[in-house]
């Protein structure tokens, strides 16, 4: 019988033994899973943190995006311009030079009567009334 007694001390010492490792297991597992908790929460705020970004990022090039198209479209206008403004620059070179040929016909015109008024003078001298 004292070998029985021992044996169930012994037994009852493991069951306690194995009672105490199963609770220590049991209390890291429930800090464990606080953990994860926590740690599942932080993440969770991360990815709306890098939700956040990215749509504020897609934002900005869209309206890059509008921007670009904006200034390829002032771009076009202002060369449009520029080209129309070397077109009248042209045209009036065009005619400052037809002015030009033109001024030189009338002096040599206007020097054409005014040999032929000397001319006539000279030929009306004559003539005594």
């Amino acid at each position: 019988m004292r070998t029985l007694a021992q044996r169930s001390q012994q037994s009852t010492v493991e069951i306690s033994d194995i009672l105490d490792n199963l609770k220590a297991s049991s209390q890291r597992t429930i800090a464990d899973m606080g953990e994860s908790a926590s740690k599942r929460s932080a993440v969770s705020e991360a990815m709306s943190t890098i939700r956040e970004l990215i749509d504020s990022t897609s934002d900005s090039i869209k309206q890059l995006t509008e921007m670009n198209i904006q200034v390829s479209t002032a771009a076009t206008e202002q060369s449009t311009v520029a080209s129309q403004i070397a077109q009248s620059i042209s045209g009036i070179a065009d005619l400052a030079e037809n002015i030009g040929v033109g001024s030189s016909l009338s002096r040599e015109k206007f020097e054409e009567l005014e040999c032929l008024s000397h001319e006539l003078n000279k030929v009306s001298d004559k003539f005594i009334v």
